[in-house]
């Protein structure tokens, strides 16, 4: 069940969206970015680089160092940009997917397509590499091509690693515009933060962590010494408060909407 959304699709939707559009970005245009996009330095700088095709839901460049960085190649990913949305930490991903990321469209929907590349947008968020070691990074994107109803189809991005110089959680958008006299100057600033959703009780939270972890009805049962049909109208109740339909439910909305297990 995803998030409920205040006019605009969050980041799942939106790379659902594109990719069902059937659009393609003219191979010159791509080609073109694709020159400009991969200078020889890029592979000596602490800073990894990457082009992002909505359109085909897949990356069609990352440098390198992106794998130094984040710890596996972007380019292998099957899921396209996806695959790095669920590497987020639970908290940091329900942010982005359906509030940090729906302000941005909401803000490019009053810009003109003329000026998309004169706009950057900044956040930082913690990350995931496969070997469960978490990073603080930090993005810097610029959306391109967007379609009638502004919607970008494009997205180059730049990001790095500064877990040592940012340790606490919180998120903030800040975005920048390209003054021809003055370099990009910050224009518009916001914080943002989780608060526990739904009055789960102490019971429901310890059955959906062991759920969490993968572990059966009658073996939390045998855990928590309750019975099965306990353990099971504790799913109910949950599910009931949740509007999900099971466990799987369950669990994915409690993840996106940051309550703590």
């Amino acid at each position: 069940m995803k998030p409920k959304q205040t006019g605009l699709l969050c980041y799942e939707d939106y790379l659902e969206l594109c990719s069902s559009l059937n659009l393609r970005i003219h191979e010159k245009k791509i080609k073109l970015l694709l020159e400009t996009y991969k200078p020889e330095i890029s592979t000596r700088i602490p800073f990894g680089s990457c082009l992002i095709d909505y359109s085909r839901n897949k990356y069609l460049y990352a440098s390198e160092n992106c794998t130094d960085i984040i710890g596996y190649s972007l380019m292998s990913q099957p899921q396209g940009p996806l695959s790095q949305l669920v590497s987020l930490h639970p908290e940091d991903m329900v942010i982005f997917n359906s509030m940090l990321f729906p302000d941005i469209l909401t803000f490019l929907k009053n810009v003109p397509f003329s000026d998309y590349e004169r706009y950057r947008f900044s956040f930082s968020y913690r990350f995931f590499q496969n070997n469960g070691n978490m990073l603080h990074l930090l993005q810097h994107s610029t959306y391109l091509e967007p379609t009638h109803d502004g919607k970008p189809l494009l997205n180059m991005s730049i990001f790095s690693d500064i877990s040592d110089f940012k340790t606490d959680s919180q998120m903030k958008l800040t975005i920048n515009y390209l003054n021809t006299d003055r370099g990009y100057v910050p224009i518009y600033k916001k914080y943002y933060s989780l608060e526990k959703a739904l009055p789960f009780s102490n019971r429901e939270l310890e059955i959906l962590k062991l759920s969490l972890q993968g572990l059966s009805a009658k073996m939390i049962a045998e855990k928590l010494y309750i019975s099965i049909h306990t353990v099971k109208n504790h799913k109910r109740h949950m599910m009931d408060k949740s509007s999900t339909n099971n466990i799987t439910e369950l669990i994915n909305y409690t993840l996106k909407n940051g309550i703590r297990i």
